[in-house]
Parts: C-alpha cells; structure tokens; sequence
C-alpha cells in the first residue's frame, strides 16, 4: 500500500540523514584572494578601455603600449596599498 501524504513537515529518517549530510557548503575566499582578484579585473578594465578609446587616434601598437602601461601602474599602486593594508592588520 503506497504512503500518502499526510501534510506534516516531518521528513522520512532515511531523507533527514541524507540532506543532514549534503548540506550545500558556502565557499568563503580568503579577503586577499579577493582583493587582488578584483586589482586584477580592474587592471584588465583600465587596458581594455584605454585601448578602445585610444587606437583610433594613435594607432594600435602605440594605443597598446599607453594602455597597458596605465594598466600596469595602476595594478602596481594597488597591490601595494593591498599589501600595505593587510600588513597593517597583521600587527
């Protein structure tokens, strides 16, 4: 004779043991894994723009250089605030 249901929130003991044990975890990255990973988007942001506003008027290879050196600059700045800020908070 099939189970019916009976509308109460109790769930079999075989299920409750079950999603007790699959219980979908959170992923928690390190804050200095996200902080460099967003320098990192922001670097690649700051080239991608630069070049598309700036190949038009000074062409492509100097358009490249101009752009990935503000890049580079850029990355350089805040990685070194990042790892400033996170020495700071080690003390």
């Amino acid at each position: 004779m099939p189970r019916r249901d009976t509308g109460s929130s109790k769930q079999p003991r075989r299920l409750a043991a079950y999603s007790r044990v699959m219980r979908p975890t959170r992923l928690r990255l390190p804050r200095t894994v996200v902080g460099f990973a967003t320098v990192g988007l922001a670097n690649t942001a700051i080239d991608v723009v630069l070049f598309w506003l700036l190949h038009a008027r000074l062409g492509v290879i100097v358009a490249n250089v101009v752009s990935t050196s503000a890049g580079m600059a850029f990355s350089f700045l805040a990685t070194e605030q990042q790892i400033a800020r996170n020495e700071r908070a080690a003390w």
